[in-house]
C-alpha cells in the first residue's frame, strides 16, 4: 500500500481535543485527508495547554495569541494557520458552543495576488513545438522523449504537475484514451480523458520508453527510474520559455507551470462560450475533469475568460450576471 494514501494519526490530550477530534472525523468523511492539516491542530492543541479556560470552548484570547504573527514567519504560512482555525472556531460554534472566529480581513494580510498568465492559443503553439525540440543530456538521455509528452498532458488535460509525475504505467489507457489521477489534492481518484492526437503521443512514448511495460513503473520516469522533481519540470518550462520570448519575472511572479492549468481552464471556457454550450450545465463537468472539490474553485476561471476575452464577456454576464467585486 502506497503510504502517501495513509491517514496519519495524532493524539490530542487539550481542553479542546474532543472537537478537533470530531472537526478531522468530518473533514475525512467529506473525502479529504487532512493529514498536514491534523498535523498542525496538534501543535496547536499543546499550544491551547497553555492557558485556563473551559473545555470545548474557543475564546478569543487564545485564538488571538495563536494566529500572532511568529518572527520570520512567511504571510501566506500565517494565512493558513487563520483560515484552518476559522474553520475549527465554526466547527466548535456549530456544535453549540462558545467560539471566537477571527474575522476575514484578517485572511489577506499584505498577501500579493497572483494574477495567472493565461498563454495564447499561438504561444502554446509555440511551447508545444519547443517542447518537441528540447534537447536530451548526457545525465538524461531521454528528454527529448520526455518534455513533448509532460507539456502536452500539463496542458491538453489540465492537470497539475505533481499528477503528471506521479502517473504509473498502469493509469496510462490507450483504448479507451484515458488517465487515472490517483491520490489527488482531495484524496480522490478521477479518469481525464486524452484527446486522439495525446493518446497517440503516450502510446508512441510507451513503446519508446516501456517497451517491457511493469504497470508499477512511473510513466514519466528518470535514468534512475523514479520520478522527476516538480523543480525538474519547471526548469524546462523556463528553458522553452526563453527560446518562446516570454519573460520570467522571477518566483511569485510567474508565469508558472501550474499557469498551463489555467489555460487549459480559459481555453476551454472560450470554446464552450463561443459555441454556444450552456455554461451552467458544463462548469460543474470542468469542476470534475480538474479535480476540484466544489464549483468555488472552477468559477473564478469564468471571470478570467470575460476578462481576457471582452469580445465574449456580454455572453458571460448574460449567463451569470455582472460582477461588482
Amino acid at each position: 500500500m502506497n503510504n502517501s494514501n495513509k491517514l496519519k494519526i495524532f493524539k490530542y490530550t487539550g481542553p479542546l481535543s474532543e472537537m478537533l477530534e470530531g472537526f478531522i472525523r468530518q473533514k475525512r468523511a467529506l473525502g479529504c485527508q487532512y493529514n498536514s492539516e491534523a498535523g498542525c491542530l496538534a501543535v496547536f492543541d499543546r499550544f491551547t495547554m497553555n492557558f485556563n479556560f473551559e473545555k470545548n470552548t474557543l475564546p478569543k484570547y487564545v485564538v488571538d495569541e495563536w494566529i500572532r504573527k511568529k518572527p520570520n514567519e512567511k504571510n501566506l504560512t500565517q494565512i493558513k494557520r487563520i483560515n484552518l482555525i476559522k474553520q475549527v472556531g465554526q466547527y466548535i460554534k456549530d456544535q453549540g458552543q462558545e467560539s471566537y472566529i477571527p474575522p476575514s480581513k484578517f485572511t489577506s494580510i499584505n498577501t500579493p495576488i497572483y494574477i495567472p498568465y493565461i498563454f495564447s492559443a499561438e504561444e502554446i503553439k509555440l511551447l508545444l513545438q519547443y517542447a518537441d525540440a528540447y534537447q536530451s543530456t548526457i545525465r538524461s538521455p531521454y528528454l527529448h522523449l520526455i518534455v513533448p509528452v509532460v507539456f502536452r498532458i500539463l496542458y491538453g488535460c489540465g492537470l497539475r504537475v505533481s499528477e503528471v509525475l506521479r502517473l504509473q504505467v498502469k493509469d496510462i489507457d490507450l483504448e479507451h484514451r484515458v488517465l487515472t489521477i490517483r491520490n489527488t489534492k482531495f484524496s480522490k481518484d478521477r479518469y481525464v480523458p486524452m484527446a486522439s492526437s495525446l493518446n497517440e503521443k503516450c502510446s508512441d512514448y510507451l513503446k519508446r520508453m516501456h517497451p517491457i511495460a511493469n504497470p508499477e513503473d512511473y510513466f514519466i520516469k528518470s535514468p534512475s527510474g523514479y520520478k522527476y522533481t516538480q523543480e525538474a519540470v519547471y526548469y524546462w518550462f523556463r528553458v522553452i520559455l526563453w527560446k518562446i520570448g516570454i519573460s520570467h519575472g522571477g518566483k511569485g511572479h510567474g508565469p508558472r507551470v501550474h499557469d498551463l492549468r489555467h489555460t487549459f481552464a480559459v481555453h476551454c471556457l472560450k470554446r464552450w462560450v463561443l459555441n454556444e454550450k450552456d455554461i451552467t450545465a458544463a462548469l460543474p463537468v470542468l469542476s470534475a475533469y480538474l479535480g476540484h472539490s466544489d464549483l468555488r474553485g472552477t468559477q473564478i476561471y469564468l471571470r478570467l475568460t470575460a476578462d481576457l476575452f471582452p469580445s465574449i464577456s456580454t455572453t458571460m454576464d448574460k449567463k451569470f450576471g455582472g460582477d461588482d467585486e
